[in-house]
């Protein structure tokens, strides 16, 4: 066969096979055309899943009659005209395709009237040959397009058409996608006469969360957590805002997951990668997170011309935005409000430390270092007769211990000593038992915890050796001109306990802080830091330094929730002896009285 250039009919259905795959296709090229004409309402109605009808209407700037004829031609677009347009494309739509495609496998029907148009008119186009018939019409401002008898005329590609219930559910699930991208926008969506989606236009933000719970549920907005962040200082300028659910809210379907950059909806596998790195372990294999997060960069640095669908983009700084996605959504799900928003159940006695680590006068242990006493009281509360039942059973099991784990003495190398974990009481205080002893001593896990951390910061600022953690990338954190000042004087301090800071005009640029540190909410923690030595003297005592390395310690504990790898991890840091000889560390329940609900000291 010979070289032959391609019949425009033919040539248009072959693009349509790119275009067109389903009615939701046509309904998302068509929606996308509203968008970017500026509609603030629009009106989706489908007959028989969209095979039958597509209608959508709005009340965009619509199209004059002298161009009707040429929105319908292919590669006829007003979204660019250069190719430096096609190098920064701000529009939705721009390839001139998807009406001419449509046409061409469709009856299409397309009205409009602009506002400096007394007359509306209406274009209309068949897949045989494609002639355009144009005539007056009555139409408000703004442009109805309809689209009959879907692949009319390609019966092998209608073959494939799923049920009309399978076929309306993805142009329902669009709907949601486009929805949640533009928040202003009305959408009605209508099936076979009948309302199913009525998004009212959202300005306010109960508005806003309300279209939010109608799209992703209730369940996921009660847990989510909002976030934003931004860098304009480098070249790049990217934005990053939106609701992600916490780590304690995993899904068991990913039915909420959202993505859009520049208000496109896209499916992107770089975003895709980022989120994934940013749960890792953090949620259990099956378990899905939930996210609707918004991208936005200059126009320049993304191409969104590399997929037919214009699902998939291309950033021109690939690895640079995946870290800083990865660098954001990890400090959201580590910042402190993930575990306040997390409540637990009610307990028969509620832990209360009474003043904190650094009010507390201190008491030097056998290292000589300086360490806060701590003193947990347990407050009596009233228990009904099912709930001491229960706690009887709870400690009737007592001798069958939650965990024996094996302690190595750190000077011979043996094993010497074992404790028996018999309970995690309310994720913050573990009740053990060690061998060849009769008592039971109740640990809180955050003053354990406090303290080795304490000791290990203290001790690498003593001897100099503080393990600093780069991080992914820097944090930037806009400071008062008081906790700038803070953090010059203190600049020696702070580098000894392994931070590394700059200051850019008003904003301090964090790029190292202590190993400890390396998951924690540092745009949160720091600030306090800066807080705490208002009054401090620039010459810090050793024992000041220790009372404040208690304090930075102090702040990675407070609404942390515990587990039984956290317990083993702490407790295999003593041995038996020197965890009965830390007094501070623990109290001797008696167990008589916490059946009763009372305290014992």
């Amino acid at each position: 066969m010979s070289i032959q250039i391609l019949p425009a009919r033919l040539a248009n259905q072959i693009a349509a096979g790119e275009v067109v795959e389903r009615p939701a296709s046509v309904v998302k090229e068509l929606i996308e055309n509203s968008l970017d004409a500026g509609a603030t309402r629009i009106e989706i109605d489908i007959d028989k899943g969209g095979a039958k009808c597509i209608r959508i209407k709005d009340n965009g700037k619509g199209v004059c009659k002298e161009e009707l004829t040429l929105a319908l031609s292919r590669h006829a677009t007003s979204k660019i005209s250069h190719l430096d347009d096609l190098e920064a494309i701000v529009s939705l739509g721009f390839r001139g395709e998807a009406l001419a495609s449509i046409s061409s496998v469709s009856r299409l029907t397309f009205t409009s009237k602009p506002e400096t148009q007394q007359q509306a008119w209406q274009a209309m186009a068949e897949g045989r040959d494609m002639q355009v018939n144009i005539q007056p019409a009555a139409h408000p401002q703004g442009t109805t397009v309809e689209v009959l008898d879907l692949f009319f005329n390609t019966p092998a590609r209608r073959r494939f058409l799923k049920t009309e219930k399978t076929e309306f559910q993805h142009i329902d699930e669009l709907i949601r996608r486009i929805a949640l991208s533009s928040f202003e926008i009305a959408f009605i969506l209508k099936h076979n006469g009948k309302v199913i989606r009525q998004y009212r236009a959202a300005q306010t933000d109960i508005q806003i969360e309300k279209r939010l719970a109608a799209i992703c549920s209730e369940n996921f907005i009660k847990n989510a957590l909002a976030f934003e962040s931004e860098d304009l200082t480098s070249n790049n300028q990217l934005k990053i805002s939106g609701w992600i659910s916490d780590r304690l809210s995993p899904r068991v379907l990913g039915d909420v997951q959202y993505c859009y950059i520049n208000g496109r909806m896209i499916r992107d596998r770089l975003v895709n990668h980022a989120i994934k790195q940013a749960y890792a372990r953090l949620l259990p294999d099956g378990q899905f997170p939930g996210y609707v997060i918004y991208i936005n960069c200059p126009a320049d640095q993304v191409d969104v011309n590399v997929h037919p669908s214009k699902h998939e983009v291309r950033f021109h700084q690939a690895r640079w935005v995946h870290d800083y996605i990865v660098s954001t959504l990890s400090q959201t799900l580590n910042s402190e409000s993930v575990t306040a928003s997390y409540q637990q159940p009610e307990h028969r006695y509620q832990p209360e430390v009474h003043q904190s680590a650094i009010t507390q006068p201190t008491t030097s242990d056998a290292t000589g270092v300086t360490s806060p006493r701590y003193q947990t009281v347990y407050k009596p509360n009233a228990l009904d007769d099912k709930q001491v039942n229960a706690y009887c059973d709870f400690v009737s099991e007592a001798h069958s211990p939650l965990m024996q784990m094996p302690v190595v003495d750190q000077v011979h190398g043996a094993q010497t000593e074992w404790f028996e974990v018999i309970g995690l009481i309310k994720n913050q205080h573990v009740l053990i038992k060690t061998t060849g002893q009769s008592e039971l001593l109740l640990i809180s896990l955050s003053v354990l915890s406090e303290h080795l951390n304490q000791k290990k910061l203290f001790d690498a600022w003593q001897n100099g050796e503080v393990i600093s953690q780069p991080l992914l990338l820097p944090v930037r954190i806009e400071l008062n001109e008081s906790a700038l000042k803070i953090s010059d004087d203190f600049s020696e301090l702070f580098t000894r306990l392994g931070f590394s800071f700059k200051k850019l005009a008003n904003k301090l640029i964090i790029s190292k802080v202590p190993s400890l540190l390396r998951q924690a909410p540092i745009a949160k923690i720091l600030p306090l830091l800066f807080e705490y030595l208002v009054d401090a003297e620039t010459a810090m005592s050793e024992s000041q330094v220790a009372t404040f390395c208690a304090f930075v310690v102090k702040q990675l504990t407070i609404n942390k929730q515990f587990d039984l790898a956290d317990v083993n991890a702490l407790l295999v840091q003593f041995s038996a002896p020197t965890l009965i000889e830390q007094t501070s560390l623990y109290i001797k329940p008696d167990l008589s009285l916490l059946l009763k609900g009372f305290s014992d000291e």
